[in-house]
């Protein structure tokens, strides 16, 4: 949280985003590996249909993602507003939770007893069609106004050029005096300048456009990748852990291994933080 906040306070919005996954991430393990140990490769809805004691375990895993999920309606809201608001309807809250910047930390923020709305997938996966369709829409047909309309600015100011470079030309052809066509030259230089000052804008301001429409697709392919990478070791760890107490041979699930690290040492590059060791849990600390 204090990294998030930091890096937002100094414009650093791409290590807000690490920060915002690595909670994000952070929740995924928590609702999935925390049971791990109590009940070989469980989850929530399993222990949902189970005894009344995995029942309240249960309860109390969804309980904390709900609140994580609060926390990061939170945090993605200055990257991604509409999605934000979302979050928000589905949880049933009218606001989002306060931060304060100078201390921030974490706290229940959903009460006991809270009714959450209906449920539902936030992202679906953005195909390379799909991404180059949201380009042209939002970005691209906004940048063909704002050239067309420098176009035509440019278009005008050549042929003043050309319209005052002949008039010069017939004011020196006739032999006037400098005194007459030295201020028609002067309105002449003019023109130029103001073509190439109209070009460089134009240059300039679709640019900005450019980087301003990959920006949007590099962090929602970013987010997209994150997820898809974090499901990847889910099902990779379950194989192994599968695979172990089957009795099978090191030769069997060492190279399962290896791709679980590999994929995990993929998910840090992507968030900016390291993947934690899971550490062994005490019985006294699974209720």
């Amino acid at each position: 949280m204090k990294g998030y906040v930091s890096s937002l306070e100094k414009a650093k919005l791409r290590d807000g985003i690490r920060y915002m996954l690595s909670i994000s991430r952070h929740g995924n393990q928590y609702s999935v590996n925390t049971t791990l140990g109590y009940i070989q490769s469980t989850q929530p809805w399993v222990l949902v249909k189970g005894t009344d004691e995995q029942k309240e375990r249960a309860a109390t895993i969804i309980g904390v993602c709900c609140n994580i999920t609060y926390l990061l309606a939170a945090l993605l809201y200055p990257y991604m507003p509409e999605a934000s608001r979302t979050i928000k309807e589905q949880l049933n809250v009218t606001n989002l939770p306060p931060m304060v910047p100078s201390n921030p930390v974490i706290t229940n923020l959903l009460q006991s007893g809270h009714k959450i709305g209906k449920p539902a997938p936030l992202f679906t996966k953005i195909e390379q069609d799909r991404l180059e369709e949201l380009k042209q829409k939002f970005a691209g047909k906004q940048a063909s106004n704002s050239s067309n309309k420098e176009v035509l600015d440019a278009g005008t100011l050549e042929k003043e050029i050309e319209k005052q470079g002949a008039k010069v030309r017939t004011l020196k052809a006739s032999k006037s005096d400098k005194s007459v066509w030295q201020p028609e030259v002067e309105i002449l230089l003019n023109l130029k300048k103001q073509l190439e000052a109209a070009k460089t804008t134009r240059a300039t301001e679709s640019k900005t456009n450019d980087n301003h429409t990959n920006n949007i697709g590099n962090i929602t392919a970013e987010i997209g990748n994150v997820k898809k990478i974090e499901e990847e070791i889910q099902n990779q760890g379950v194989l192994v852990r599968k695979l172990k107490e089957s009795g099978a041979a090191k030769t069997e699930w060492q190279p399962q291994v290896n791709i679980l690290l590999s994929l995990k040492a993929k998910l840090a590059a992507l968030t900016g933080q390291p993947i934690p060791a899971p550490g062994k849990q005490k019985k006294g600390n699974l209720k």
